[in-house]
């Protein structure tokens, strides 16, 4: 018998998808990231909304969010930090 030790694979995040509405864990656990993270995305212009205590983000604005992003660090915003 040919046994192995090896441990098995992280699960890939699944992404984002617009039209949907995702709680921050879910938000966090989808694009590998931590609250700090998270932080420092709105701090740069995410937005999200708190309902009672839980905080939403939907799947729109998280794409947009990110495609801004790249349109400033490819081209069009250059040169603003």
């Amino acid at each position: 018998m040919n046994r192995t030790t090896q441990t098995p694979p992280r699960p890939i995040p699944e992404g984002v998808r617009r039209g949907e509405l995702l709680p921050l864990r879910c938000l966090m656990q989808r694009l590998a990231i931590g609250r700090r993270t998270v932080w420092e995305l709105e701090r740069r212009g995410l937005r999200g909304v708190t309902v009672g205590k839980q905080r939403y983000f939907t799947g729109d604005e998280v794409l947009d969010f990110f495609q801004r992003l790249a349109e400033e660090a490819g081209g069009e915003g250059n040169g603003h930090a």
